[in-house]
């Protein structure tokens, strides 16, 4: 446990015309190369017409994502066509498999740093907060994910957050994410959350 230290990070959210502190402490690795440091959680408005308006179930594809070096690469596999539930994760170094091993959420965002770090978010009811067997099954929007892996796989921080039901007709529930990324420089992993108002013309940080 030398290598390791505990930190504390402060994180905002804004809900309505406030904005609500939190801390959030998590274990890191002192060699940390580029990743994690510091979780940012910003608001901006809604980007897109499939965030805004329930046209059918938004679906999630599997994905590879790549290290600034390429010499790690992360597999994500969702368990279901909508990203619910649970998902598994394969981490490689220069394709040799370094760790392999489903997650009780999916990630429907990730990225993976040059030290074999991993972050992203998800949900546990997929983007639409549907549970496999349907709303009748639990009425519930399910809860909303922050997620750090350290190199071999185990949650350096898994933040989770209950999603409320949109305010708005057709909306999706909230906090839901508009992207993410990592900043090497810095040390710190930006999830951008869609502003629950969707009235509001602004974007916060």
């Amino acid at each position: 446990m030398g290598d390791t230290r505990t930190i504390a990070v402060d994180a905002e959210m804004r809900v309505g015309k406030e904005w609500r502190a939190c801390r959030i402490t998590a274990r890191v690795r002192k060699a940390m190369a580029a990743l994690v440091l510091g979780v940012v959680i910003g608001v901006v408005q809604m980007a897109s017409p499939a965030l805004g308006e329930r046209l059918g179930f938004l679906t999630l594809n599997p994905a590879t994502y790549s290290s600034p070096s390429g010499q790690y690469r992360l597999e994500v596999n969702p368990s279901t066509l909508y990203g619910q539930g649970d998902g598994t994760c394969r981490v490689t170094r220069a394709g040799v498999e370094v760790w392999s091993k489903t997650l009780p959420v999916t990630l429907w965002q990730a990225a993976i740093a040059d030290d074999g770090t991993v972050a992203g978010y998800g949900y546990s009811h997929g983007a639409e907060g549907a549970v496999r067997e349907g709303r009748a099954r639990d009425d519930r929007p399910g809860t909303f994910h922050v997620v750090i892996l350290d190199p071999q796989g185990k949650f350096r921080l898994n933040q989770v957050t209950p999603r409320e039901e949109s305010r708005f007709e057709d909306g999706l529930p909230d906090p839901k994410a508009a992207g993410m990324w990592v900043d090497p420089t810095t040390d710190r992993f930006v999830v951008r959350i869609v502003d629950a108002d969707v009235n509001r013309n602004s974007e916060s940080w």
